[in-house]
């Protein structure tokens, strides 16, 4: 996966000849956007956001705890007037400056003041003093609003893989296909946060294409998860999706984006650095540099981005159980290990009625 992405003017105008039925691109002139966005800071003795690294077999880096959601702390306001491109420079200094105690949120905070102190859904009632984490304090707001897409490259099946790195351009040049206000918007392409750390005496990292996060302008954050439910739909239905089956047998159908971890105005971003647990580890210079990409690149248009018509739904459910289909075996492989653990966890707890999930 291309990583060291091109921080050039002409990267637009480079797609638009590379990729056949995407041509001149829109450009958005607009340099007075007004964009807001929240950086989160895990109150002390609060569980904090960022990934803990330690070192597993082989000298390998690995993630030995995930970021916690922090019940607790501050949220400040960051505003930000100027150009797509300036609003993307100015959240990259952000995101660098970011400790492990800091999460990006891609919502501003409730009006009134810029600093506010967050506790749990449940403790702040009906409180005006305070704010939860949730969408009722952060919804999406009207007008140009930060937005991110995130891309698990690792979990992308080996052949879908290489299909992207043979595109023109890649992921922007895939993006740019299905929805082409991606070939004229400036983004800010960052790696994944257990990226750019690496064992001190082997010089072994990890994986610094497992993961992205790609952040944009967009015209009208009330558009934002709308647009990206359509684009994660049109994903799939030009062929750039793939079936996921879950330990419950469960099958998903995905697409390169990450659909629900990108709509979600409230969610947090974990940009903040990661904690080491083992002094053999260090970080890697710039390892997760973000890189700008489309620089003097506008805002992502929306609006463009369509909503299936009857005829497409129809094709992208035929579609969708085409993915399904070659899977169904695993799945039900899986489903059936799954019951009976789950089975014994619950004998294991003294419950007698196992109706909940099923016959054997």
């Amino acid at each position: 996966m291309q990583n060291n992405l091109a921080h050039s003017a002409d990267v637009g105008k480079a797609s638009a000849k590379q990729l056949g039925d995407v041509v001149a691109f829109p450009r958005a002139t607009t340099s007075s956007l007004r964009v807001e966005y929240t950086v989160l800071e895990a109150g002390a003795g609060r569980a904090s956001p960022a990934k803990t690294l330690g070192v597993g077999a082989h000298d390998a880096p690995i993630v030995t705890q995930h970021g916690q959601q922090p019940a607790a702390g501050i949220v400040r306001r960051e505003s930000v007037v100027g150009s797509a491109t300036e609003v993307l420079s100015r959240l990259a200094i952000t995101l660098e400056a970011m400790s492990d105690r800091q999460a990006l949120v891609c919502a501003p905070p409730p009006p009134g003041q810029d600093v506010w102190e967050f506790v749990s859904q449940r403790e702040a009632g009906d409180r005006t003093d305070v704010i939860s984490r949730s969408a009722a304090h952060f919804p999406a707001p009207a007008g140009p609003a930060l937005f991110g897409l995130d891309l698990d490259v690792k979990g992308w099946p080996p052949a879908l893989l290489s299909r992207v790195k043979a595109f023109p351009e890649q992921i922007a040049g895939v993006l740019a296909t299905v929805a082409p206000t991606f070939g004229g918007a400036a983004g800010l392409v960052r790696p994944s946060s257990s990226a750019g750390v690496r064992y001190r005496e082997s010089g072994q990292e990890t994986d610094k294409g497992a993961g992205q996060h790609r952040f944009y302008v967009g015209s009208d954050g009330r558009e934002i998860a709308r647009a990206v439910t359509a684009l994660h739909e049109r994903l799939i239905l030009e062929g750039w999706g793939y079936g996921f089956v879950f330990e419950s047998g469960h099958i998903d159908v995905r697409s390169l984006i990450d659909r629900s971890a990108s709509v979600a105005t409230e969610r947090l971003w974990f940009e903040g650095r990661v904690k080491l647990a083992d002094p053999r580890l260090e970080l890697v210079p710039n390892g997760r540099k973000a890189v700008l990409r489309n620089e003097g690149g506008g805002p992502v248009d929306l609006s463009t981005i369509a909503d299936l018509t009857a005829d497409e739904r129809a094709r992208f459910g035929a579609m969708c159980d085409g993915i399904r289909q070659p899977l169904r075996a695993l799945a039900e492989t899986k489903r059936r290990v799954w019951k009976g653990k789950r089975r014994a966890e619950l004998i294991g707890k003294g419950v007698t009625c196992l109706q909940k999930i099923g016959p054997f």
